[in-house]
């Protein structure tokens, strides 16, 4: 059924104003995301009127999650951090972590440093953001940056989290 659905672009701008009205939109881009109706689901994204947390996140985790995330940063970080900085709520941790997950797979190594200050305005206590940008800098042999991210995580009480492995044996994050 749902595949069906995907094909009916023609019926978009109707369907659009239809859950406008019962402010089901980011329900509608996060369904269609998630099953893969990319196309879909950025259209429904690009003919909303308004937008809100919700519609962002769903876009992004869509992307995110069918593997669009490097395809849609790839060459335009800048422009995505812009796109932060301009949407009309503060973004969160999660649009921050994809940013810098780009960051990562792309070798961007400037780019992160503008996402720290960012990440230090939302006040975040996200391990995981904090690590990944500190790899990045160990990736890149930036010693004296991930001194200072460390630095910054011991300051805010931020600890790497160790996990389980499968096997028994500890693993940190």
């Amino acid at each position: 059924m749902l595949s069906w659905i995907c094909t009916q672009s023609e019926s978009l701008p109707a369907m659009v104003d239809m859950y406008a009205k019962c402010e089901s939109l980011p329900a509608m881009v996060d369904m269609y995301a998630k099953y893969g109706c990319i196309e879909m689901a950025m259209q429904i994204f690009n003919e909303m009127p308004r937008k809100n947390v919700l519609t962002w996140n769903a876009k992004q985790n869509g992307l995110a999650m069918h593997g669009h995330g490097q395809k849609v940063w790839a060459g335009l970080l800048d422009e995505a951090l812009e796109l932060t900085k301009a949407m009309p709520m503060l973004s969160n941790v999660r649009i921050m972590g994809a940013l810098l997950s780009a960051c990562k797979e792309n070798g961007n190594v400037e780019l992160p440093q503008e996402i720290l200050e960012r990440l230090v305005e939302l006040d975040s206590h996200d391990n995981g953001v904090y690590v990944l940008l500190s790899n990045i800098h160990c990736i890149n042999q930036r010693w004296a940056d991930v001194i200072r991210i460390r630095r910054l995580m011991k300051e805010k009480g931020i600890e790497k989290t160790r996990v389980k492995c499968c096997r028994g044996g500890w693993q940190s994050s």
